[in-house]
């Protein structure tokens, strides 16, 4: 599978899919942008907020969110940018914004046009390891672990406008 034409080109376009198999093409009327972003690695063993870097996977952030949301991983990302949780064989057991592990409320992704600060606001895993996050949370949270924005309540977030 090829992603586009090899060369350079311009940031924004989007560029053809085209899966071959046995000389028959398909998926050739879909498309991929390549669009800029920072990773943000949070370790919740070894992870300091402090000396986190955006893109140093050696300088995690501790935290993926906390109750204050300006701080840790979520406070830092933007559109375009990639939460990885690393999988330090600890569950995750934090709680953030709302007494949720997670909470999409202050931030939106958009969408991608190829410049810094588009597109959508990923959260992931770190591969081949296994970021498990404990469904029972502190302060005694039963409402799940990761609640999304409610576009009603605040109108134009997760709209992906």
């Amino acid at each position: 599978m090829q992603v586009g034409v090899l060369g350079n080109p311009a940031l924004g376009t989007a560029l053809p899919i085209q899966v071959t198999v046995s000389g028959v093409a398909s998926n050739t009327d879909q498309t991929f942008m390549v669009n800029p972003g920072r990773m943000l690695f949070v370790d919740n063993v070894a992870g300091n907020d402090s000396t986190a870097v955006a893109g140093d996977i050696t300088h995690p952030f501790r935290h993926v969110q906390t109750s204050t949301l300006s701080q840790g991983a979520w406070g830092q990302a933007q559109p375009g940018d990639i939460i990885v949780l690393r999988g330090t064989g600890t569950a995750w057991t934090d709680v953030g914004y709302g007494n949720y592990f997670m909470r999409f409320r202050d931030k939106s992704g958009s969408a991608p046009t190829g410049a810094a600060g588009t597109g959508a606001i990923a959260v992931m895993g770190y591969p081949t390891e296994d970021a498990f996050i404990h469904g029972t949370l502190a302060g005694g949270q039963t409402m799940g672990c990761i609640s999304a924005i409610n576009g009603q309540s605040f109108p134009g977030m997760g709209s992906g406008r």
